[in-house]
């Protein structure tokens, strides 16, 4: 699974939301060890948004446990993180999955549906499958 977004960060609340980003992904190293990257950074264009990148290889022990409900991980975001965003929508959002596991991310999380979706199995989808047991 990967999932790309550009995120709205309120004026003047960036280093805030790095830092508070940065202590929920620190959580996320050890609860989930299928995320095989999970790092956002400053778009260079506009300082009050954020790239989000999220790489997982499996479902359960990767998208799902990157943010368990109930967690830490979850208070850290849900207090700390979110409250730093724009408020609505996400510019942009694209996720590259299953439709299995895209189905079940919105299953989890009804905002995982305005990520535009490209399925692996499909014909629409930009480039080859990505084989995330490469090396393995």
């Amino acid at each position: 699974m990967i999932w790309i977004s550009k995120r709205d960060i309120l004026p003047g609340r960036m280093e805030a939301a790095g830092s508070s980003f940065q202590c929920g992904t620190d959580r996320m190293y050890t609860a989930a060890p299928a995320a095989l990257g999970i790092c956002e950074f400053t778009d260079p264009v506009d300082e009050n948004a954020t790239w989000s990148l999220r790489v997982f290889n499996d479902y359960n022990t990767g998208f799902k446990a990157h943010f368990p409900v109930p967690s830490p991980i979850l208070f850290r975001m849900v207090f700390n993180v979110i409250p730093e965003w724009v408020p609505g929508p996400f510019p942009l959002g694209f996720s590259f999955s299953s439709q299995d596991y895209i189905t079940e991310a919105v299953k989890s999380n009804d905002g995982n549906a305005a990520y535009t979706p490209y399925i692996f199995e499909s014909d629409a989808l930009i480039g080859p499958k990505p084989d995330f047991g490469k090396g393995f």
